[in-house]
């Protein structure tokens, strides 16, 4: 099986948040890319390149709930082992029945923190 590249893959709607997670993945020395949308998500994971996604569940057209979908059941090996984490602004608990029946890895609320970031990172070794 083709192994997935360490580069990890930021996708939210909103600038403001990529910049805030970005000067994040900097601090920590990380290689990434960014993106606006679900669609171009998948798009991007289809390259191998992201060993590991934070995937915004509120966007327009295709939202996270539907990128990660997609890519969990309808992308096959290597592509379907990609970590997807949750990204959002919603209050864990109320949010948790919700994030609990899909395919996301993990969850990380808003607003970030380097040490939230870091926990998730070292997490799944990327």
């Amino acid at each position: 099986m083709k192994k997935l590249g360490n580069k990890i893959l930021l996708v939210d709607d909103n600038v403001f948040n990529r910049i805030l997670l970005s000067e994040i993945l900097e601090i920590l020395e990380r290689d990434y890319d960014e993106g606006s949308s679900g669609k171009e998500a998948i798009e991007k994971i289809k390259t191998g390149k992201y060993g590991l996604v934070f995937l915004d569940v509120e966007m327009p057209n295709m939202n996270g709930f539907e990128a990660v979908e997609h890519v969990k059941k309808q992308l096959g090996p290597p592509y379907n082992q990609t970590v997807i984490v949750a990204i959002t602004a919603h209050d864990p608990e109320t949010f948790k029945e919700e994030y609990k029946s899909s395919p996301f890895d993990d969850l990380i609320a808003k607003p970030y923190s380097q040490d939230k970031v870091k926990n998730i990172l070292d997490k799944f070794k990327i």
